[in-house]
């Protein structure tokens, strides 16, 4: 199962896919030892508003809409 963590580091933002594994081997040993994780999607959404070194952890897929069908109209 895949892991998506979201966190802001000094203003930028960064999306870091991992395994669900490879997390749980992390997390054990020292890499989040500081990190405040969010148990919801807080309600202020920039990134640079949430608390010092808050970590937000998606677990799941990504999807993409696919296009079903396209319609073309012309108009003079």
């Amino acid at each position: 199962m895949k892991l998506f963590i979201i966190y802001n580091s000094d203003g930028d933002t960064t999306v870091r896919e991992i395994e669900k594994h490879e997390f749980l081997n992390r997390l054990n040993g020292d890499e989040y030892s500081s990190a405040l994780f969010l148990n919801e999607i807080p309600d202020e959404i920039d990134t640079n508003y949430w608390p010092e070194n808050a970590h937000l952890i998606i677990e799941g897929n990504i999807v993409c809409p696919k296009p079903k069908e396209k319609i073309t109209v012309y108009e003079l």
